[in-house]
């Protein structure tokens, strides 16, 4: 087949033709075809199916363990053969309209709708709701303003939203491209029957994560503003400059410069170790350690957002409490636990709710690890895939569009529910 000149200059290169393994890989490819350009070559550029097979072959398991060679490709086989036939397999056109489903979810939008606004008018009082509107002129006036806003949530907001909703009832995919059709919820169904058990992991998973950095971030947050504080206001402005960095370099310079600093193989952080005579440390390959890395990582990135709203808030803090704890004789620790935590917390809590969402939907996590390490199943989630993580590969690496669409709606979802049920639950908190 027809070879590129930039590849055939790699393979002439002394870089290649010096080592003995490379040379005698850019042989066999001599040899070999390139790669179609079909939506099924995207299985085998998925790390999970490739990294796992070849890994294992040359490396062993997760756990160090041999494998057989075969077994490993004839399972990479199988799994390639199974996954091409369901990129292959057209879903059938639903049985019914999709204005029937576009019906049945009207009436039950309005149902909630109307129930929510009932139970608000409720808990108003009379003379709130009742009260007329006197000036008809300036509330037209007042909606008149408001429809350029309307316009850009609809197109930026509502229409995405809706958009991806219909794509989750087609078999849109690769293969599909331009005549994909209405299927109901059956992507729905392979989520919860299928996938069941990736997404029951992968949503545990993400629940530790999310929790750990926000609640973590806080903390550490809070901790570093109460010390700053009590620190002289000289210093103390330094050392708030010098925190904040991590918030304000870019994302992804951040996240690639530690992905390069906690490598295996070359990485700062085990070259200093090396210094002192321990081993490499597995940091971004190892499944429970690149969790806590992860985890870390996201947290040194995370908590100078809450040092500078806490550092703000505890000017807010009465005096008297840290007398009065004195008095009793409480030290600095327990009086940062009894006193200063509880009360930030109470009035950053919509804050947390927010950085909790941020850190569920925390797509940098693929910048620093890329979902891996690997598990040893072929296809699997990898041991970091996030939720939002998994739907970008199910998106860009299998090209099933209407099925990750459909892990979007359930993430949305999720997600929706969980803000209104905490943001009622800190409602009735701040009443009693």
């Amino acid at each position: 087949g027809e070879r590129t000149p930039c590849n055939l200059a790699v393979l002439n290169s002394d870089y290649i033709q010096e080592d003995e393994i490379l040379k005698s890989i850019s042989e066999i490819g001599k040899h070999v075809e390139p790669f179609p350009n079909i939506p099924e070559g995207t299985l085998w550029y998925n790390q999970n199916v490739t990294q796992v097979t070849l890994g294992n072959i040359f490396f062993g398991d997760n756990y160090g363990n041999k494998v057989d060679a075969k077994v490993k490709l004839d399972e990479l086989v199988d799994f390639l053969n199974e996954e091409v036939m369901r990129m292959n397999d057209v879903v059938a056109e639903a049985k019914y309209d999709s204005w029937v489903y576009i019906l049945i979810l009207s009436i039950a939008l309005a149902i909630v709708l109307v129930g929510y606004f009932l139970y608000q008018r409720k808990k108003m009082k009379a003379p709130n709701y009742l009260k007329p509107i006197n000036d008809k002129k300036e509330t037209i006036i007042g909606y008149l303003l408001l429809i350029p806003f309307i316009i850009l949530i609809s197109l930026f907001y509502i229409y995405p939203i809706l958009h991806n909703f219909h794509l989750s009832t087609t078999n849109y995919s690769g293969i599909n491209l331009r005549d994909y059709s209405f299927i109901g919820f059956a992507n729905y169904k392979t989520i919860f029957t299928t996938e069941l058990g990736g997404l029951v992991e992968m949503s545990l998973w993400t629940l530790v994560f999310a929790f750990s950095v926000s609640v973590l971030s806080f903390v550490f947050g809070t901790l570093l503003a109460t010390v700053l504080e009590s620190t002289n206001s000289k210093i103390a402005k330094i050392y708030r400059v010098i925190y904040i960095l991590p918030w304000v370099i870019p994302t992804v310079i951040t996240l690639l410069v530690w992905r390069g600093l906690l490598a295996t193989e070359g990485g700062l952080i085990n070259q200093m170790l090396n210094f002192i005579g321990i081993r490499n440390v597995p940091w971004l390959t190892s499944k429970y350690l690149s969790r806590a890395s992860t985890i870390f990582v996201m947290v040194w990135f995370s908590f100078p957002y809450y040092m500078v709203i806490a550092f703000g808030f505890l000017k807010s803090i009465s005096k008297d409490y840290y007398e009065a704890a004195i008095m009793d004789g409480a030290s600095k620790a327990q009086m940062f636990l009894k006193i200063t935590l509880p009360l930030t917390f109470r009035a950053l809590v919509p804050m947390l709710i927010m950085g909790f969402i941020m850190q569920f939907n925390q797509f940098g996590v693929y910048l620093l690890t890329e979902g891996g390490p690997a598990s040893n199943k072929i296809g699997a989630p990898g041991a970091t895939d996030l939720l939002v993580t998994y739907v970008f590969n199910t998106s860009f690496n299998t090209k099933r569009y209407g099925l990750a669409a459909s892990y979007s709606v359930v993430i949305f979802v999720f997600m929706a529910v969980f803000a209104i049920v905490s943001m009622a639950i800190n409602k009735r908190k701040e009443r009693r």
